[in-house]
């Protein structure tokens, strides 16, 4: 019985220990618009021209999508996702959004692994 109980409270503590992920995340404007004050999951990115890309910057956590605020041509664009639900946070890494605009408005972002 004491066997049972030091084993189960060692692999508790085992699977229990949780690693820091660091997730370095740049950005890429692939439209032909100037973004400006662009947020992403909170996070203040530099001004990006068309074609260019921003420096990396460091997230704790992060998801192949993500919430982006960004003015283009003086107008707000937003991307509010509505939740994670089923979405398997990214590994430590660097990864780029890049971020695009339709024809509708929308902000198109999607994510590459560097």
């Amino acid at each position: 019985m004491i066997i049972i109980v030091v084993t189960s409270c060692s692999r508790e503590d085992d699977s229990g220990i949780v690693e820091n992920t660091i997730v370095n995340i740049r950005l890429f404007n692939e439209s032909s618009f100037n973004f400006e004050n662009i947020k992403v999951s909170g996070v203040d990115f530099e001004n990006l021209n068309s074609g260019e890309y921003s420096d990396y910057k460091e997230f704790e956590l992060a998801y192949r999508y993500a919430y982006t605020e960004l003015t283009a041509d003086e107008d707000p664009y937003r991307l509010q996702p509505y939740d994670f639900v089923g979405e398997t946070p990214l590994t430590s890494g660097n990864y780029t959004y890049n971020l695009n605009l339709d024809n509708n408005g929308n902000i198109l972002l999607e994510l590459i692994e560097d």
